[in-house]
């Protein structure tokens, strides 16, 4: 499916997260206006009935007890649904069991928030001889599967800390790791399924070369007939490659430019790229399209499952990034729109990325005189409410896990483009969007209108005060220390893996400090030594 269409589609589903608070017709007039007034035709046509297709799905899904956690009381009913849905959370109790009523309280507590999953629970003695084929042994026990195929399971409490008493976001990143089959020795697999850019930069770090990664992948076949001519066409199929070369890209954000303007809010220049992941290498599983040995390109895309075999086996740095990739509730934790006279970058800040969502460039003509004043007034009214329209497509303002909304510029122009959409805020009754203004608004003076302006950003007292605890801004306090330290005694600082290991030997590291890259090309064997 097109990435577009493919996020169209999510966000229908997703946006039934949390029930109580979903206007359905107010999302579905949304999307079809984004889709309308998009510049593509064929777009227009295929968005249009894929929203149709979603709307059918998501009245089904809401009719079938999605969102829910729901019993099941038939065995045959049980492997039905969980040979036929995409995903099930199945929870496998008794009555006399205390811990099955703390498990019960947990599961119905995330069953609204992944809407897209089933989760429901049986009881042992309703299904006999799915207990005894699944060799459950100890409860609770709760299995997760995938496409009809067990990933996972759950047994008892020692992988939640061993105790009755657990946030339900313990179970929350348990379950977000099923797919994980790793022995005490470090061989095995992990299947992981990224969801956003982050996640594809969190597999850029993680897949190293000699890696076995195993993905979908579209490949041309051609056939010859009987009588010699030739006839190609794609097929889907699952390729298992030996890493030879892993590239990382994530396009320049889209721009909107004066005449972009009168598109209105619903604008398709609204909708950011995807990084892309793209994986080399020979193929090591013979299918009947694809020789053993070929060379093979994978194409990474979000919401499709990738499962990765390290070469030397998982080390705790690998399972760390794995475990810190799946933390729950993590995102951008800074909206910053960095701008200048007719010009805006909005930005996305996350502990391990930073997006350039969008972009805006339109003239503003000088006040040279009288006419030219006016002039300059309405392009800056034109100015500030495509900032307007673009803010409230590219940052996630409501999101309780963004702290903070900077609004950074070299002059006045942030305070006037603050001013201007609290007032634009007021005016068309945008309660929500005048809070978050309120209460998460920071103004920075930077020195230029350029992106690169988020560095003098992020070393502001205001914003350090309030970010403190982010990795990003750890990492940003440490790195200005490094270079004052070089500045006044550049004998402190030392490079390169032989003076690091003799200043390791030697007890002489106040602070180490580590490049992912590092860990993108040395092979495990080498980083024993670090």
């Amino acid at each position: 499916m097109d990435p577009k269409l493919n996020s169209l589609a999510s966000r229908v589903i997703e946006s039934n997260r949390d029930r109580d608070e979903v206007d359905d017709e107010a999302i579905f007039a949304e999307l079809e206006a984004e889709i309308e007034n998009d510049d593509n035709a064929a777009f227009r046509e295929q968005g249009l009935e894929q929203l149709k297709l979603q709307a059918e799905r998501l009245k089904q899904m809401q009719q079938t007890a999605y969102g829910t956690y729901s019993e099941i009381t038939d065995e045959k009913e049980l492997i039905r649904i969980s040979a036929h849905e995409p995903r099930s959370v199945i929870h496998f109790y008794h009555s006399d069991f205390k811990r099955c009523e703390i498990m019960d309280k947990h599961l119905a507590a995330l069953a609204p928030k992944y809407f897209a999953t089933r989760f429901l629970r049986v009881f042992v003695e309703n299904v006999p001889w799915l207990v005894q084929r699944l060799g459950i042994k100890v409860l609770p026990c709760v299995m997760c599967f995938v496409d009809g195929v067990m990933k996972d399971r759950l047994i008892g409490f020692e992988e939640l800390g061993n105790s009755d008493v657990f946030e339900t976001a313990v179970l929350e990143l348990r379950l977000s790791q099923s797919g994980k089959y790793i022995d005490k020795h470090g061989t095995g697999h992990v299947t992981l399924r990224p969801e956003d850019d982050e996640d594809i930069w969190h597999l850029y770090n993680l897949i190293q070369k000699e890696d076995l990664v195993r993905a979908p992948a579209i490949r041309r076949v051609q056939n010859v007939s009987a009588t010699g001519s030739t006839e190609s066409h794609r097929v889907r199929l699952t390729l298992t490659l030996q890493v030879a070369k892993v590239e990382y890209s994530s396009a320049g954000a889209p721009s909107a430019s004066a005449d972009q303007a009168c598109q209105g809010p619903n604008s398709p220049t609204g909708a950011p790229s995807l990084a892309a992941l793209h994986i080399s290498g020979k193929v090591t599983s013979e299918n009947q399209y694809v020789k053993l040995g070929a060379f093979h390109t994978l194409d990474i895309e979000v919401n499709r499952d990738i499962r990765i075999e390290k070469y030397e086996g998982w080390d705790s740095i690998a399972l760390s990034r794995v475990q810190e990739a799946c933390v729950p509730g993590r995102g951008a934790e800074v909206g910053a729109v960095v701008c200048g006279e007719g010009s805006a970058a909005f930005c996305l800040l996350s502990q391990h990325l930073t997006l350039v969502v969008h972009r805006i460039s339109t003239p503003i003509p000088r006040k040279a005189s009288a006419s030219g004043t006016s002039q300059y007034e309405k392009a800056m009214g034109k100015f500030y409410a495509m900032v307007y329209d673009a803010f409230i497509r590219h940052i996630p303002f409501s999101s309780p896990s963004l702290r903070a909304i900077v609004f950074a510029s070299p002059g006045w122009v942030r305070e006037s483009v603050y001013t201007w959409m609290t007032n634009e805020a007021s005016r068309r009754g945008d309660k929500l969007l005048a809070k978050s203004l309120r209460e998460k608004t920071v103004r920075v003076h930077v020195s230029s209108a350029h992106v690169h302006s988020l560095v003098e950003v992020l070393k502001s007292p205001e914003i350090v005060s309030q970010l403190k605890e982010t990795k990003f801004a750890r990492e940003g306090i440490v790195l200005d220390k490094f270079f004052k330290m070089l500045a006044s005694d550049e004998m402190r600082a030392w490079y390169g893996p032989d003076h690091v290991c003799l200043a390791a030997d030697r007890g002489a590291i106040g602070t180490l400090l580590i490049s992912d890259e590092l860990f993108r090309y040395v092979v495990s064997s080498a980083l024993v030594r670090i």
